[in-house]
């Protein structure tokens, strides 16, 4: 079908390829796996905060979730769900990256951590599937995770994470806002005790990315 080098960052090849695939062979249940790297806030500035991942070696180009939610609306306008979004790929598994694709998907699996470099390997668990392909997204994803688990639990240190997307559009996309707009409204005051419980909170491959429990409990503490 395709004959041309493609773009892996260009989010039109994402949505040909996903339309494609489902046109070919249907389903009632879709699984959406992105691999490649994953850079989480790496190349942030001060007016965005960019989540990229499948970086294209051609092209240098690479997809955001601005892009991968586009993508998801437009097969929601076509009638195609996608039940579980995963990302294999590192430290992914941030807040504001799963709340970007609420309302679209069921299920998001992603890292906080780095992932190792052979990834999801799909041996370890696609025999589950095919062995109960009625499976629901929820129960794929404690598939994943398990199945993640067993392959590197014993030589890594690793985490992955299923999230039931549905709980980020409400309380805690609020209690998010309201403590971020707290914070900023009264960073004078608060800025060095703020500092020592980012400064005590687990941090994960870079040390400005905090596990958001472990950092709220530390800003009950200090603040």
């Amino acid at each position: 079908m395709w004959e041309e080098e493609l773009n892996m960052g260009d989010p039109e090849v994402l949505l040909n390829f996903i339309q494609y695939s489902y046109n070919l062979y249907g389903g009632e249940h879709i699984a959406l796996i992105l691999w490649d790297h994953g850079s989480g806030f790496i190349g942030a500035s001060r007016d965005f905060i960019i989540n990229n991942i499948a970086y294209d070696d051609t092209d240098g180009d690479s997809l955001d979730e601005a892009e991968i939610k586009s993508v998801l609306e437009q097969l929601s306008s076509n009638g195609i769900h996608v039940d579980l979004l995963a990302m294999d790929a590192c430290l992914m598994g941030m807040t504001e990256v799963a709340y970007e694709f609420y309302g679209y998907i069921d299920v998001f699996v992603a890292s906080e951590e780095i992932v190792p470099g052979d990834g999801f390997e799909y041996n370890y668990w696609l025999d589950d599937l095919v062995s109960n392909p009625d499976m629901t997204a929820s129960e794929l994803g404690e598939v994943l995770v398990e199945a993640y688990q067993e392959r590197y639990g014993d030589y890594y240190d690793v985490c992955l994470s299923a999230i039931d997307v549905s709980v980020l559009g409400g309380d805690l996309a609020e209690a998010i806002n309201l403590f971020s707009s707290y914070a900023r409204d009264n960073m004078e005051d608060l800025v060095d005790d703020l500092e020592d419980a980012k400064n005590a909170a687990g941090s994960f491959y870079y040390i400005d990315y905090k596990d958001l429990v472990d950092l709220m409990y530390k800003v009950k503490y200090y603040v």
